[in-house]
């Protein structure tokens, strides 16, 4: 394969490695390797006023599947309250009682509404 092409921001493993997994090309594609983990399929961090908030959420995941979106927050991991939690600590309670299956409950605070989503952890890839 033959990448031509004068952006600094194109990765050629990474569009190899994308073709390698039958992946269709996006711009996404160019720079990130595509990659098949086990998880939930989001990513979390608490904001400037220590809410946990999730910050991406990966399409073809459990997650993306739930329909979650970027800038939920998560108010409660298996009934546990996330309030005056660390990040690490946070991170425990999704992996807390073993079972591949994590209930959250979310709050929107655009649509003013908590939902409560249980998510079941699987194999996804992170693009694509």
């Amino acid at each position: 394969m033959v990448v031509l092409t004068t952006a600094n921001d194109v990765s050629s493993e990474a569009i190899g490695w994308t073709l390698l997994l039958r992946l269709p090309l996006k711009r996404e594609n160019a720079n990130e390797f595509a990659k098949a983990i086990v998880g939930l399929g989001f990513m979390f961090d608490l904001d400037q006023t220590h809410t946990l908030r999730i910050t991406k959420v990966y399409p073809k995941s459990s997650a993306g599947q739930a329909g979650l979106s970027s800038g939920l927050i998560i108010e409660k991991i298996n009934a546990v309250p996330t309030a005056g939690k660390s990040l690490a600590e946070c991170f425990s309670l999704l992996r807390a009682n073993g079972s591949p299956k994590v209930r959250v409950e979310l709050v929107n605070q655009e649509r003013q509404e908590t939902n409560t989503v249980e998510l079941t952890r699987g194999k996804f890839l992170t693009s694509g």
